[in-house]
């Protein structure tokens, strides 16, 4: 079948419907900023409103920048917390064009943003909480 044809059989709605079991983990680097990838933001958002359990999994890389940026504050953090969904591709202009509709349907890119922002920063803050117990 052709992507479209496999598209059409909603594939990832059809996992986030079944509620899986050990949830959706995002894994978040330092090598590529995981929300430039339209299908990225759009999984973590519906995964968020189907009430799919999502953990973030950083790289070491990732979290020690996140929790110095958060310790010291100021343009880093703010840099590290901000997203721009709306500047998100996909390789295939097609699924670009999809979600687009699909998200301007649900609010838009402003609440899209809103839900990363609000995943990103709660899951990051608690494994701060964690490593704060073990830095000095």
């Amino acid at each position: 079948p052709t992507v479209a044809q496999q598209l059409d059989l909603n594939p990832f709605g059809r996992v986030i419907g079944s509620r899986p079991r050990f949830g959706m983990l995002v894994i978040h680097t330092i090598r590529l900023e995981l929300y430039t990838r339209l299908w990225c933001c759009f999984e973590v958002s519906e995964a968020k409103k189907e009430s799919v359990q999502t953990n973030a999994a950083p790289s070491m890389n990732y979290m020690m920048d996140y929790y110095f940026s958060r310790r010291s504050g100021g343009d880093k953090f703010k840099s590290m917390l901000d997203v721009g969904t709306k500047e998100a591709t996909c390789r295939s202009a097609s699924d670009t064009k999809m979600i687009t509709e699909v998200i301007e349907s649900q609010g838009g890119f402003d609440a899209l943003d809103s839900i990363i922002k609000g995943f990103r920063q709660s899951a990051l803050d608690a494994m701060c909480e964690v490593a704060e117990q073990f830095v000095e």
